[in-house]
């Protein structure tokens, strides 16, 4: 096996359904509802489906609520009102207190629903919310997260139904699960919030700690949201093994980048891709940290968290690449469940000859699903 020369290329792929912003679309009247079109992640059994709810108000007891995986009409987008799983993957209920605030489960194996619904990896699903029947003042609103952080992509897409028809959204994505025997699948997964990380000495070290399942040749990365301040003059990235300890030995370096490049003091500054002095190869299964050194002053650094370590799956699939930081006297601290926009790049990939595994990269699916 051997590293051969490619197009730089960044590393991992991360879903453009990321953000923080919460939005909701309101269920008040009889047909209304949300749908999460997207295609199926796993081939395998979904046993239920799951919505985040809020602003719910269910005293009466003639409301009635239909959460089904539906087919989409490949004319225009909206589900069809017919069963994926043709008498499977349904469930329905009439009465009061039947839903709540948070994260509502809707069982199809349970007496609500008319059984587990099989799925195939690559078909086109709907993931259905609706309010079939209002009784008296009842409402409820399916959570949302803005989409526009990261940019907006097409698909997988929310639409929502306000009595005229299904409407698809280009601001928002419903948070809804897929939930299978053995995992979950969050069509576009949400964070739980965007922190920010003030680096108030050089000696203080944070970044992405990460570690690749194929070799390959980092060449330098991307590091796509960091603000100095102006008692901060230069900044510099390191690449460093795993066990070193903070200010140690490099692997690697960034050019010295100035604090008026990419937007000057006071903005973000997303930066296109910057070299290293040398490339540097990688060992499949070996970690790694990228960290940031200011030379003096603060920066700021966008610090994400997210539900937990798995969610990471979805949203770079790799749970491999989460935040690490310089705790000084105690050496450095991992959190699984934080990452940092900062993405090595690589311009050589093994070729896989030899027959080995170690050739194949895993990257997350469309729109961040999970790897299959």
């Amino acid at each position: 096996m051997a590293l051969v020369d490619i197009a730089p290329i960044r590393w991992p792929s991360a879903s453009d359904h990321l953000a923080t912003t919460m939005l909701g679309n309101t269920v008040n009247a009889s047909g209304e509802g949300t749908a999460v079109v997207c295609f199926v992640p796993v081939s395998g059994v979904v046993d239920r489906v799951g919505f985040e709810l809020s602003a719910v108000t269910n005293a009466n007891a003639s409301t009635q609520i239909t959460v089904a995986l539906q087919t989409v009409d490949l004319t225009n987008g909206d589900p069809t009102g017919t069963l994926y799983d043709t008498a499977n993957g349904q469930w329905q209920k009439t009465g009061s207190a039947i839903i709540s605030n948070g994260w509502n489960w809707f069982d199809f194996t349970g007496g609500d629903g008319n059984g587990a619904a099989t799925v195939a990896k690559g078909d086109l699903v709907a993931i259905v919310i609706e309010m079939t029947t209002l009784g008296g003042a009842d409402i409820f609103d399916v959570e949302m997260t803005s989409i526009s952080t990261w940019g907006r992509k097409t698909f997988p897409y929310s639409t929502n139904n306000t009595g005229a028809g299904y409407v698809p959204s280009v601001t928002g994505g419903a948070n809804a699960v897929l939930e299978y025997a053995s995992t979950t699948y969050h069509p576009m997964p949400e964070l739980a919030g965007v922190g920010f990380h003030v680096n108030n000495t050089a000696s203080l070290e944070r970044g992405i700690r990460f570690r690749v399942p194929f070799k390959c040749r980092m060449s330098g990365f991307v590091p796509q949201a960091f603000r100095p301040n102006a008692s901060q003059t230069t900044t510099v990235f390191h690449l460093m093994a795993d066990a070193t300890a903070p200010g140690g030995t490099r692997l690697a370096s960034s050019p010295t980048i100035e604090d008026d490049v990419g937007g000057g003091v006071g903005s973000y500054q997303r930066q296109g891709y910057v070299r290293f002095g040398s490339p540097v190869e990688l060992v499949a299964g070996t970690w790694y940290r990228l960290v940031h050194t200011p030379a003096g002053g603060n920066s700021i650094i966008q610090k994400i968290p997210v539900a937990s370590n798995a969610v990471l799956t979805q949203v770079f699939g790799t749970t491999d690449f989460y935040w690490t930081q310089d705790d000084t006297a105690s050496g450095w601290t991992d959190e699984t469940d934080q990452f940092c926009t900062f993405f090595p790049v690589f311009d050589q990939l093994d070729d896989g000859a030899g027959g080995g595994g170690s050739g194949v990269i895993k990257s997350a699916g469309s729109g961040g699903g999970m790897v299959g």
